[in-house]
């Protein structure tokens, strides 16, 4: 004997998965919603395979025109001040 073999609504799914983000007793839940609990954790793989990997974040820091290179000059003129007291 087998089982008839069942389909779930998109919108099942969706509720089944939201619920499984935050179930503490996966098998409870599973029990609840009439489902074996290996559904639950396929339902879930799809889903990542479904979603794009996440985009890396970049942090972009914007400067002045010159501040850079101001901060350079001072480095370079009191390194040229310091090695003229030497001479």
């Amino acid at each position: 004997m087998t089982k008839e073999r069942r389909q779930f609504s998109r919108e099942f799914k969706l509720m089944a998965l939201g619920r499984f983000e935050t179930a503490g007793n996966v098998e409870a839940l599973a029990d609840e919603l009439g489902i074996r609990r290996e559904l639950l954790f396929q339902l879930g793989q799809r889903l990542q395979e479904l979603q794009p990997p996440p985009r890396p974040r970049v942090h972009v820091q914007v400067l002045e025109p010159g501040e850079l290179l101001g901060d350079l000059s001072v480095d370079i003129g009191s390194a040229a001040c310091e090695q003229n007291k030497n001479v």
